[in-house]
């Protein structure tokens, strides 16, 4: 597994999903031109402001310092008064392997603030990212493993929690359990995965991706977590 971010939602080992439950998968990584790393496991958290210098769209090559750029869709390059320049990149696939992930609604040249939060947990650590400008909510992605690395109050207007249930597996590992995923704003939807949906926050639309929504009962593995992965575009 890269030690910088790839998540996968449909291989986590011995006790992988398998049949009738979808999900998609999540490329999510971060690096600066200052050196900056992010330890594989440990909690750690960003909260920067900068002028969005570039935005790039990947196509599966490898990037130096960005060990999920294989994965991801878009690369954004967002730079600090001070000259340190910040690199994000994502991806969303979906469960046919589909690249899915939009573009960010921004422009090179505008001040932008984001927020990249990590969480420890085993076997793989919960990460998230989100990206506000002068107007609002640019995008939010939380991979979502055992309650997620985002915090509530880093997302105004939005509440995303499980929805109602959709199917049980049966699996070497126990009982999955899949659901819904509900997304709360001014309005709401509530899909599963893995579709996309619309809701809106305030006076904008934004793009919904529930990406994986389950959890484990009657678990036989210790790499069993759950998970409620989602994103959210302007």
């Amino acid at each position: 597994m890269r030690n910088i971010a790839i998540f996968s939602f449909i291989g986590l080992g011995a006790c992988a999903p398998e049949t009738n439950i979808r999900s998609g998968e999540i490329a999510l990584c971060i690096t600066n031109n200052a050196g900056a790393t992010l330890n594989s496991t440990a909690t750690a958290s960003w909260s920067e402001t900068g002028t969005v210098r570039g935005i790039t769209e990947l196509d599966g090559s490898t990037v130096p310092g960005l060990d999920c750029a294989e994965d991801a869709a878009y690369a954004v390059d967002i730079e600090e008064s001070t000259g340190t320049i910040w690199t994000l990149a994502y991806g969303i696939t979906d469960h046919d392997g589909n690249q899915v992930a939009p573009p960010l609604d921004m422009v090179e040249g505008e001040m932008v603030n984001f927020i990249f939060r990590q969480q420890q947990n085993q076997p793989d650590p919960a990460r998230g990212f989100v990206v506000i400008d002068g107007t609002g909510l640019v995008a939010a992605v939380d991979n979502g493993l055992a309650g997620g690395a985002l915090e509530k109050e880093d997302i105004d207007g939005l509440y995303v929690h499980r929805g109602l249930a959709i199917g049980d597996n049966k699996e070497e590992c126990g009982l999955r359990s899949g659901t819904q995923i509900e997304f709360r704003g001014s309005s709401t939807v509530a899909i599963e995965p893995f579709s996309s949906g619309t809701v809106n926050i305030g006076a904008s639309d934004f793009e919904v991706f529930a990406i994986s929504a389950y959890f484990w009962s009657k678990a036989n593995c210790d790499e069993n977590v759950d998970e409620l992965s989602w994103a959210i575009f302007r």
